[in-house]
């Protein structure tokens, strides 16, 4: 009974977000690492097609 009464408070007392807030960072993380790829491949392709003598 004590620990039920222990964990339920610390549960509670943890930061709770929504599943659409939980939905909106999963998709944020996602697009991110297709930003980053997406960027490494421009940068690679960038230094193929000019030598990479600018930046």
């Amino acid at each position: 009974m004590r620990d039920e009464f222990i964990s339920a408070g610390t549960d509670a007392m943890e930061p709770c977000i929504s599943t659409a807030e939980a939905s909106l960072l999963k998709e944020i993380n996602e697009l991110m690492g297709i930003i980053g790829e997406l960027t490494i491949a421009k940068e690679t392709l960038k230094k193929s097609t000019d030598g990479g003598s600018h930046d």
